[in-house]
């Protein structure tokens, strides 16, 4: 069938719905998930299309009520933008009570009150007018198809799991004991000598009262990779990535991460998989999922909002961050129940958002509503609201520690870890980088880790140990595993261009020793 277009067809306000879903897709493809953008394109075409039907029962003009819709849609989904660009101006506006806001909610509100009255007022027929919207619609979907469809039709030829690591330890009946495995990921949990040096803030007893428990901190730890991503693909396959075919995402686009060896392994001996996640996809290779968001509370969600006119309003409508604030109290509390849940063995793999932004907890845990929702906003240089976090996850892991201590019939194993450190140096809005050099890169690359390891030598987590061994030696000082440990190397890259790696190992280690 043909469909012809005329001065008559109104198309533009579908585009314009599409428009910032899809700007949100060709901004994050290697880390979105296709069914979250699809549930939010049928929610908002949805509303758009009931919206505009209704209008133009009162108008009984259909170019009016299009044109109405569109500009509504574009107002509504640019507000951001314009905020962005507002701020860049400098202007000093901490005496104001509503920050930048004070100012652009007027000038957007003129605008569509001026809006509304030209488009009422006229009385031309508005063909041309419909037509150049039409046309501008098309020109910004045009621009981003093109990235999304080659994207979707790129041929990654994984390089199977099974050539990375031989994944075969000893037989299962060789086992005398299984401990539980608890691998808590605290997601952009740094250092104390960076909380010291930039956030002014010791952690020293959180870290007295985890070795009081047992653990054993190492220190001069850094991450193997920046990105979340990388990073957690390399602990998971307990392996270097950066020279491998990989979808650098934590869903089922990237192999290495949704299949990954260390839960092959442990299945292969009758362990339980449990995974804990927000923002990131769950490996398929899990058993189980918990503490999963409920629909349209996902990061895709979140930031598609906070681009949006809403978000300035969304305070007075809803505790902003309940959902996600929700789902790490539920992290925290089911670590704490698994052994009651499940049958031992199991592995969990808990991945918490936080003391990654978004800053949502103060340090008693107090509901604190934050300025940005998303974990990529401008929100990365408050400085007291990262310490704050910090230590109400800290009084959150300790309490959890003690319950698995407590209430496991037989010694767990637990590795508490950062993927990443603060990237308060690296400069740039979100996750866009401008200011890369040696101090930003020892800040992200600096993270914090702790082990507790029953029945083990403490000397074999030796200081400057990095993730990509931590489960080479569960394998060998708990469960009977031959793995050689890996050199401890380091690998700096953006999100920007997340393959493109520099080897920062030398670096790192001597801006270490000339530091002591």
């Amino acid at each position: 069938m043909n469909i012809t277009f005329t001065k008559s067809t109104v198309i533009h306000p579908v585009l314009f719905v599409l428009f910032p879903i899809l700007l949100i897709i060709t901004s994050n493809l290697t880390e979105i998930l296709f069914t979250d953008a699809l549930l939010s394109l049928l929610l908002l075409m949805s509303i758009m299309l009931v919206s505009w039907f209704i209008l133009n029962l009162f108008l009984k003009n259909k170019f009016k009520s299009g044109l109405f819709i569109s500009l509504g849609l574009i107002i509504f989904f640019s507000y951001g933008k314009f905020v962005n660009t507002f701020s860049e101006i400098g202007m000093n506006v901490s005496t104001l009570p509503f920050s930048y806001h004070t100012i652009t909610i007027p000038i957007y509100f003129t605008i569509i009150i001026f809006g509304i009255i030209a488009i009422i007022k006229t009385k031309k027929q508005l063909y041309n007018v419909t037509v150049f919207t039409n046309i501008i619609a098309i020109a910004l979907i045009a621009m981003l198809v093109p990235n999304i469809v080659s994207y979707s039709f790129e041929n990654y030829d994984n390089e199977s799991v099974d050539n990375i690591l031989d994944y075969k330890i000893l037989e299962k009946d060789e086992l005398k004991v299984k401990p539980n495995i608890y691998f808590i990921l605290l997601d952009e949990y740094t250092d104390n000598e960076i909380l010291k040096k930039i956030y002014d803030f010791d952690n020293y007893e959180f870290l007295s009262k985890l070795e009081q428990r047992g653990f054993h901190i190492p220190s001069k730890i850094h991450t193997n990779y920046a990105t979340s991503p990388l990073a957690l693909s390399a602990i998971l396959n307990m392996n270097y990535v950066h020279d491998k075919i990989i979808v650098p995402t934590m869903d089922d686009k990237n192999e290495l991460f949704n299949n990954n060896q260390i839960m092959r392994i442990l299945k292969s001996l009758d362990y339980e998989i449990i995974t804990m996640s927000f923002f990131h996809g769950y490996p398929d290779i899990a058993d189980y999922h918990l503490c999963s968001p409920k629909l349209f509370v996902t990061q895709f969600h979140t930031t598609l909002l906070e681009t949006s006119l809403w978000n300035p309003f969304s305070t007075l409508f809803i505790n902003s961050g309940q959902p996600q604030r929700d789902i790490i109290n539920c992290n925290f509390s089911e670590l704490s129940n698994l052994h009651n849940q499940y049958d031992s063995p199991f592995f969990v793999y808990a991945h918490l958002l936080s003391p990654h932004p978004p800053y949502l907890f103060g340090p008693n845990g107090e509901s604190v509503n934050p300025e940005f929702l998303s974990i990529g906003a401008n929100s990365w240089n408050d400085k007291p609201a990262y310490v704050e976090q910090v230590q109400y996850v800290n009084k959150k892991v300790i309490e959890t520690i003690d319950k698995i201590l407590l209430e496991n019939e037989s010694p767990p194993i637990i590795i508490i870890q950062g993927d990443h450190g603060t990237p308060t140096q690296l400069g740039g809005g979100g996750l866009r980088w401008n200011n890369i050099n040696n101090d930003s890169i020892m800040e992200r690359m600096s993270i914090f880790n702790a082990f507790y390891f029953p029945n083990a030598d403490s000397t074999v987590i030796y200081d400057g140990i990095t993730p990509v061994n931590s489960f080479r030696l569960v394998l060998n000082t708990q469960l009977n595993g031959n793995y050689e440990l890996l050199e401890d190397r380091m690998y700096f890259s953006s999100y920007q261009d997340m393959l493109n790696f520099t080897d920062v190992t030398s670096m790192l280690t001597s801006k270490i020793n000339s530091s002591e």
